[in-house]
């Protein structure tokens, strides 16, 4: 459960702007993830007592960030071993003489198996349990008995997992998935029954992908623990994700850019151990490659200067200039796509966009045009490169069909979306001011004619300003009609 001053907190950061993804970083623990239902619960005064809860002092706010980023507050409490023997046998319900039954049933953090092989279905529940909080995969359960009921522990009719050596359990995983998850073998006793234990961290790099074909797991599978079941994972599960780890990249850059803001961009620099050298994306200092690789991190006030201890030493000039290779982002996500078509840009290499969107997307209309021009594509091209790509065939395939037609996210706008896109064209200056209407400016937008005398500028500012509008939303509407609308924009914006 959230408590009082976390949600006066939580109210104060949305106060402030922040994105959800970003407060969840802050607040999700091992032993209480919570899930983005929740902020927008509290933003709503939905959740408990939130809507009698005042938002925290902004400088309240600020203290529990800076102790947050200076590691001054425990993100993680210390959990007990996953392989004890109470931990274990808490796992369990007694149910009549010498029977004993999962207690909580097979859930998000438990997955039954009566026997144990090698080459089974274990492998994918692995990789499901590490994408979401961990958990259990027990052999020696029964899924099903008519007579005793459902989930009883029967014990392993055999030695195949007491048997096997760890290490060939630790290549098998590793060898079809990345990044590797990370887990521990035990067993728990019940009389003369035997049942093995696999216990999975939550892999801190998640999403863990497959990395080629093993019997029903495909190249790019990414697999989520579901109540009761190990699937595919969602869209929706998979943004989550991705949020998530934005949001620790940016966790654990701020103390960087902190120092940064206090030097100054003109007195600090980034040190690139690997390529030897040091910069702050327009200029560039060589370093020694040997001292490079001597240089090591030294706790803050400890330093101490010492005879015969590496000294950095600057080899050849300072290169300064505006040709510099810009940081790119690493992780795109749909926001990305959105946001970064808005403002004309593209913060990571344009090709991570499209395989975003035929690879990890749902389908949704997406402005894929714009990173395929980016990319040097041409329609044609950008076909051939969709149906190449690992996304699933009826994903392809809507891409393929959107993109042989130059108009296929037109819509012919009636009632009031009609009327905002008539305000739109007449050249009035047009905000939206609720979900509701930055929904039906969207709507407006996709049908929008090629021959619109507008700047392409004013269009994606307005966009820009609608998704804003429609973000938390309780409506999935909304969004859909609005980037709908983003790609009628990039068809008329791209076209050949």
């Amino acid at each position: 459960m959230i408590q009082d001053e976390e949600i006066a907190l939580i109210k104060a950061m949305i106060l402030r702007g922040m994105k959800i993804a970003e407060m969840q970083f802050y607040f999700n623990r091992q032993d209480r993830p919570v899930n983005t239902g929740r902020f927008a619960d509290i933003r709503a005064g939905r959740y408990g007592r939130s809507a009698q809860i005042a938002p925290a002092a902004d400088a309240t706010l600020q203290v529990f960030l800076d102790d947050h980023a200076a590691g001054r507050i425990q993100v993680e409490p210390t959990r007990p071993d996953p392989l004890a023997k109470a931990t274990l046998k808490a796992l369990f319900g007694k149910v009549g003489k010498g029977t004993w039954r999962i207690a909580g049933g097979e859930s998000e953090r438990v997955e039954c198996k009566e026997s144990f092989h090698l080459k089974g279905k274990w492998l994918r529940a692995v990789a499901a349990l590490a994408n979401n909080q961990g958990g259990y995969i027990l052999f020696g359960v029964r899924d099903k008995d008519d007579e005793a009921g459902p989930l009883i522990v029967v014990g392993m009719k055999d030695t195949a997992f007491l048997d096997i050596d760890p290490l060939v359990l630790t290549r098998r995983i590793r060898s079809t998935f990345d990044p590797t998850p990370t887990f521990q073998v035990g067993r728990v006793n019940f009389g003369t029954k035997i049942v093995g234990v696999i216990h999975v961290d939550q892999h801190p790099g998640r999403p863990v992908m497959a990395l080629k074909q093993e019997g029903d797991i495909s190249e790019g599978d990414i697999f989520y623990r579901y109540p009761g079941q190990s699937l595919r994972i969602k869209y929706s599960d998979l943004r989550t994700l991705l949020d998530e780890r934005d949001a620790r990249i940016r966790a654990e850059l701020q103390p960087m850019l902190n120092r940064l803001v206090q030097l100054g961009p003109g007195r600090a620099m980034i040190a690139d151990l690997e390529n030897a050298e040091l910069t702050d994306g327009r200029r560039s200092i060589r370093i020694d490659k040997e001292l490079a690789e001597t240089l090591t991190f030294i706790k803050e006030g400890h330093f101490v200067e010492k005879a015969g201890t590496p000294a950095l030493r600057l080899v050849g000039d300072v290169r300064v200039g505006s040709d510099a290779p810009a940081i790119k982002k690493g992780i795109v996500t749909r926001a990305d796509m959105l946001s970064d078509f808005i403002d004309d840009n593209s913060r990571a290499d344009p090709i991570d966009y499209l395989r975003f969107a035929v690879e990890i997307s749902s389908g949704e209309w997406l402005p894929i045009r714009h990173f395929a021009r980016l990319a040097g594509m041409n329609d044609v091209q950008l076909i051939a490169f969709i149906k190449a790509s690992a996304g699933r065939p009826a994903i392809r395939k809507k891409f393929s069909d959107r993109i042989a037609n130059p108009d296929a996210a037109f819509a012919t706008a009636a009632g009031k979306p009609a009327a905002w896109l008539a305000r739109v064209i007449s050249g009035e200056d047009v905000h939206p001011s609720t979900a509701e209407e930055a929904g039906e400016i969207g709507r407006g937008l996709q049908g929008i004619d090629t021959q619109i005398a507008i700047s392409p500028s004013v269009l994606r500012a307005l966009a820009g300003e609608c998704l804003d509008a429609a973000a938390g939303s309780d409506k999935n509407a909304h969004g859909s009609y609005i980037r709908r609308g983003i790609a009628r924009l990039d068809e008329i914006f791209y076209r050949e």
